[in-house]
């Protein structure tokens, strides 16, 4: 399944980190209305403001769209990378 947070809205770069990239590991749970129940930090970047900025996306992220109803409540835990890289640098 593809979920979207919606990069565009919800991930904000680090100011102070302009010329820095960095992947962080997160894990979440949400509810049948797409609430955010809990978010966390599998593998961190090791720089504790990339960390913060990916757990604060989720935050402002949320509610995310609503789960389609065929998945089952137990499949509401997602993993996933959140990935800051500085624009023109892959």
């Amino acid at each position: 399944m593809f979920f979207h947070i919606g990069e565009n809205v919800a991930q904000r770069y680090p100011a102070q980190r302009s010329q820095k990239s960095a992947e962080i590991l997160v894990s979440f749970a949400l509810d049948r209305m797409g609430r955010v129940l809990s978010a966390s930090i599998v593998k961190g970047s090791g720089d504790n403001v990339f960390d913060e900025a990916a757990l604060a996306m989720l935050k402002r992220a949320d509610p995310v769209p609503q789960p389609p109803p065929m998945i089952a409540d137990e499949g509401l835990s997602f993993t996933v990378p959140v990935i800051f890289r500085v624009k023109g640098k892959s």
